[in-house]
C-alpha cells in the first residue's frame, strides 16, 4: 500500500488552545465546515463506533472538553486533530513524500540529519511517531503522525539552512530533504508550527 506524509502548517497557539477551550460554539462550527468529512469517516468506522469508538463529531467535542473518553480508540482522535490542522492550518505541498516508507526516511534522510547535529532534535520520525501537538492519545495504527513546535522548528531549520547534502546522496533523498526543509521555511515565514500525518 502505498504510505506517504501528510504536513500541516497550523497556527500552533490558536490549536494548542483548543484543547479544554470549552468553546462550544467553535467546535460546532467545525463540526458544520467538516461535516462531509465526519459523515464519510462514520461510514467508513461503523463497526468501530458501534463498538464504542467516538464519532469524528465527538472526538472534537471531547478535545474541546480538554477530557478523552475512549483513549483505547486513539485514531479517531487523530482524524479529528487531522480537521483541526485543517481548519487551524493548511495542508502544504508533499510533491516528494506523498508515496514514501517510513524505513526509507529513517535510513537515507536521518542520517543526513544526524551528521548536521541534528540527532537528538529533529529527525523524521518526529514526523512519523513523534508526539501529538494536543494531548491525546498515541497513534496504535493509522493515521501516525507527529509535530514540530515552532521554536523546535527554528532551530532545524537553521541548521538546515547550513548544511549541504553529502555526496553521493541520491537525487530522491536530495528533493525530499529539500521539501521538508520547505514545510519547516513556510511554518516559520508564518510563525506556526508543523503538524504531520503518516498514512
Amino acid at each position: 500500500m502505498s504510505q506517504g506524509i501528510i504536513p500541516y502548517l497550523v497556527a500552533w497557539d490558536q490549536l494548542r488552545a483548543f484543547w479544554g477551550s470549552h468553546n462550544a460554539p467553535e467546535v460546532e462550527r467545525i463540526k458544520t465546515v467538516w461535516k462531509a468529512q465526519i459523515h464519510e469517516n462514520a461510514d467508513v468506522f461503523a463497526h468501530q463506533i458501534q463498538n464504542g469508538a467516538p464519532t469524528l463529531a465527538r472526538a472534537l467535542d471531547e478535545i474541546c472538553m480538554g477530557q478523552v473518553q475512549s483513549p483505547q480508540f486513539a485514531s479517531q482522535y487523530a482524524y479529528a486533530l487531522e480537521i483541526l490542522c485543517a481548519q487551524l492550518g493548511q495542508k502544504t505541498s508533499n510533491q516528494f513524500v506523498q508515496a514514501i516508507e517510513e524505513r526509507w526516511l529513517q535510513s537515507t534522510i536521518d542520517p543526513v540529519l544526524q551528521r548536521w547535529g541534528l540527532g537528538m532534535t529533529f529527525t523524521t520520525k518526529m514526523l512519523t511517531r513523534g508526539a501529538w501537538p494536543l494531548p491525546i492519545p498515541p497513534a496504535v495504527g493509522f493515521p501516525f503522525g507527529g509535530s514540530i513546535a515552532p521554536d523546535e522548528l527554528e532551530h532545524a531549520l537553521m541548521v538546515m539552512r547550513n548544511g549541504s547534502p553529502p555526496s553521493g546522496l541520491s537525487r530522491e533523498a536530495v528533493m525530499v530533504l529539500g521539501e521538508i526543509r520547505g514545510w519547516l521555511e513556510n511554518a516559520a515565514a508564518r510563525r506556526g508550527g508543523l503538524v504531520c500525518f503518516y498514512y
